[in-house]
């Protein structure tokens, strides 16, 4: 089956329910960045007022999804958007029918809607 246009959209619709705005937030913060969890969550905290707890607990929801990889507290790593994450990102904003910076807003908006 191809993804066409519509499904796609679609596709992005459901996952745009399915993931609630911090998550999206942090993949697509994610996405640009070379850092450890740690300071990227401290980050958006700061910047957006969301509890570091709230941050971190819906990035470890991303990393058991799979969709985001930043090892283990005895062994961290910088995180990485997986392949997997990549693509829950692409359809979302392919679903949305934006790109690069005008993305945050349009989720963040999609969701204050929900």
């Amino acid at each position: 089956m191809r993804l066409t246009g519509s499904r796609i959209t679609s596709l992005g619709r459901l996952l745009n329910r399915s993931l609630n705005e911090n998550q999206v937030l942090i993949l697509s913060t994610v996405e640009n960045r070379i850092d450890r969890i740690t300071r990227i969550l401290m980050e958006l905290s700061e910047s957006r007022g969301v509890p570091y707890s709230t941050l971190k607990f819906n990035a470890k929801v991303l990393k058991e999804l799979e969709l985001l990889d930043y090892g283990t507290a005895a062994d961290p790593v910088d995180v990485r958007l997986t392949d997997s994450g990549r693509l829950v990102l692409t359809i979302l904003r392919e679903g949305a029918g934006v790109e690069g910076a005008a993305w945050e807003a349009v989720a963040v908006e999609a969701h204050s809607d929900v």
